[in-house]
């Protein structure tokens, strides 16, 4: 079995059927299998692809044991030499898995590849990122509001071949380019994530201690101490419908996302005692802020 492309669902009806669709229809010259992964979903999520079930693998849990769980149950089962970890609402738009399969299996100083990540409307989404410091969320929360504007500008910036970029800045930047050549990046997005299956015997399964969020990052850290790398491929394209956008009000799942950076903080920061003070003080403060933020909007949307 060439690859292995394991895709974690709950209640996601109507992208599920589409990305399962979509990678039967496109998928040529190689040998792959589709594993679902449920988690309990109550939208009738199984029923929609019943028709495909000769192409898939199904596991059901019986709960809703979160994005890590869910992933590492797949990747046990899975057979293939490559696995890719795809969210349900992502859409392949052409036969790239082949091309993702051969980058991986050539390139043997690859831990993960990911690839560029697009709105369903053709606008860039979050694709690569620089590991989480107290240094980043500032530098965040200064340019956020001016983001756009920002990101041109350091574009323009980095065109100047005696300019060395941040890495901040440099990894934001790498999410608006579309060339042929891999670029080494601290983390790719776990919407979709490509690594042969044996790096696993030596970087280890996502930390199941991660429900949903940053279970991504803390991989991607760990690949890169394990002395392989993260790449990420522009030149690649895929279609992810919703991603954080479709959550960021909602209360339950920006609880789930703040934990789990709480957790992140302590794994890489706990040792360093003033400066993990100060990044968790940070997390306690922006995250309740922009929780009050939230609530009201949603209460003024209603």
């Amino acid at each position: 079995m060439d690859l292995s492309i394991i895709i974690v669902n709950y209640n996601s009806s109507y992208f599920l059927k589409k990305c399962v669709e979509s990678i039967i229809r496109l998928t040529k010259g190689l040998k792959f299998e589709v594993i679902v992964v449920d988690n309990n979903s109550s939208d009738g999520s199984l029923l929609s692809i019943n028709e495909l079930l000769e192409f898939v693998i199904v596991v059901k849990n019986k709960a809703n044991v979160g994005f890590s769980v869910a992933n590492n149950v797949g990747l046990r089962v899975a057979r293939g030499d490559v696995c890719v970890l795809l969210n349900p609402d992502v859409c392949i738009e052409d036969n790239i898995l082949p091309d993702l399969h051969r980058l991986v299996i050539n390139d043997q100083t690859i831990g993960v590849l990911g690839c560029k990540i697009q709105y369903p409307d053709g606008n860039p989404q979050t694709s690569t990122y620089s590991f989480t410091s107290l240094e980043k969320f500032l530098l965040q929360l200064v340019l956020n509001p001016f983001r756009g504007v920002a990101t041109g500008f350091f574009v323009r910036l980095n065109s100047l071949p005696w300019l060395k970029i941040d890495n901040v800045f440099k990894t934001t930047m790498l999410n608006h380019i579309s060339n042929n050549e891999l670029v080494e990046v601290n983390c790719v997005t776990g919407a979709c994530m490509v690594f042969r299956k044996e790096i696993l015997n030596t970087v280890g399964y996502l930390d199941e201690n991660f429900f949903m969020y940053y279970e991504d990052e803390d991989f991607c850290r760990r690949v890169w101490s394990s002395g392989l790398k993260v790449k990420f491929c522009p030149s690649i394209t895929i279609t992810h419908a919703l991603g954080w956008e479709k959550n960021k009000l909602n209360p339950r799942v920006f609880w789930i996302k703040y934990h789990s950076v709480l957790y992140y903080c302590k794994l890489y920061f706990s040792k360093r005692k003033f400066y993990y003070w100060l990044i968790c003080s940070y997390i306690h403060i922006y995250y309740h802020v922009s929780y009050v933020i939230a609530f009201c909007a949603l209460r003024i949307k209603k």
